[in-house]
């Protein structure tokens, strides 16, 4: 348990000063607590709207989900906001688990993901009415669990403070707060491109991927290009058809190399800027 908080707390620094990203810390919190869910959320808390969401031990289609639909029916959403930050909270401490258990949330989706009836969280960062809260959910028998889970987050929440502040002054200095610039530490690939594809932002990860030479994409002109050209002509598709929308979907696509076996999946949706921040989910 100590070597995990003390790798925790390194890479909460070291995520800070851009050495690492969410994927090292929800990897150390996933081994520190076996399954169980461990969840990365940025919520508005006006507009019930998910900013970015990251987590372990969810399929895809439940997330993709939550991120849809269930994120903005979370029942323990409204008394979060009344919390102070790095406040550690216990899920029936917000709300009873009798109440929970009567809301699509948990009848539709929450119920559906196994037997995670409680749960330990802290809000870590607080930016007007948009909070980032970690959350690590567990069975209700699991009775050990709420203690050592609020141990961990609680000693976490304070290095996460820490860390924004440095974060802050360092590399966001010249933005506004972290969670306009979360998109950077996020653990998977990221690209803002326009109708053409041409690429006006990546993150750290996008542009790995980018320049891997056994990877998906072949851009070295500042367009993102796949490198099978079947599957170039169908993500220039899937891009035109979010594009010219008269909603917001989400369109999924499956990219592989003609001469390699891994396969990568594209997610494409609107990066909206009507007033809101872009709004990213994996």
């Amino acid at each position: 348990m100590g070597y995990s908080q003390n790798s925790l707390t390194s890479c909460i620094y070291d995520m800070a000063l851009g050495r690492s990203n969410w994927e090292s810390i929800l990897d150390i919190l996933s081994a520190s607590f076996p399954g169980c869910l461990v969840l990365v959320s940025g919520d508005d808390l006006v507009s019930r709207s998910n900013i970015v969401f990251s987590q372990r031990g969810l399929a895809p289609a439940a997330v993709a989900a939550y991120v849809n639909t269930y994120a903005a029916m979370n029942p323990w959403l409204d008394a979060l906001g009344g919390l102070a930050t790095y406040q550690v909270y216990h899920d029936d401490q917000l709300v009873t688990r009798e109440e929970v258990r009567k809301t699509p949330f948990w009848t539709e989706w929450l119920s559906k993901q196994g037997d995670y009836d409680a749960a330990t969280g802290v809000v870590i960062l607080r930016e007007g009415a948009r909070q980032l809260t970690v959350e690590i959910r567990y069975a209700s028998a699991q009775t050990e669990m709420r203690e050592r889970a609020a141990s961990t987050l609680g000693e976490a929440a304070q290095h996460f403070g820490r860390a924004f502040e440095i974060a802050a002054r360092s590399r966001f200095s010249a933005g506004r707060g972290y969670l306009d610039h979360v998109v950077e530490d996020l653990p998977f690939s990221v690209f803002f491109v326009d109708a053409d594809l041409r690429i006006h932002y990546s993150n750290f990860a996008a542009e790995n991927l980018r320049r891997l030479s056994s990877g998906p994409f072949s851009s070295t002109d500042g367009i993102l290009r796949a490198a099978d050209p079947d599957s170039d002509a169908a993500l220039r598709q899937m891009v035109q058809r979010t594009v010219t929308s008269k909603r917001t979907p989400t369109s999924v696509l499956q990219l592989s190399r003609p001469d390699g076996e891994e396969r990568y999946f594209a997610i494409a949706r609107l990066a909206l800027r009507d007033g809101q921040h872009n709004q990213l989910h994996d």
